[in-house]
């Protein structure tokens, strides 16, 4: 993950298809291929699909995003 200065974005790639994505650093990524919204889980920091309940890494409960 690369940030870039004065703008606080970050370039990191969508773990589902490798896409580059270009992301605020306090906001969800939004992968366009996959037309997903990309949020980490608080626990260890993996990447999910948002609306998901279970993080896939490490199985902690995800925030539902109400």
């Amino acid at each position: 993950m690369e940030e870039r200065g004065e703008e606080r974005t970050v370039i990191c790639r969508c773990p589902f298809c490798e896409s580059e994505i270009e992301a605020a650093v306090d906001m969800p990524a939004f992968c366009q291929p996959c037309q997903i919204v990309i949020v980490t889980c608080s626990a260890c920091g993996g990447a999910a699909r948002e609306g998901t309940e279970i993080c896939p890494h490490c199985g902690q409960p995800l925030p539902s995003g109400e």
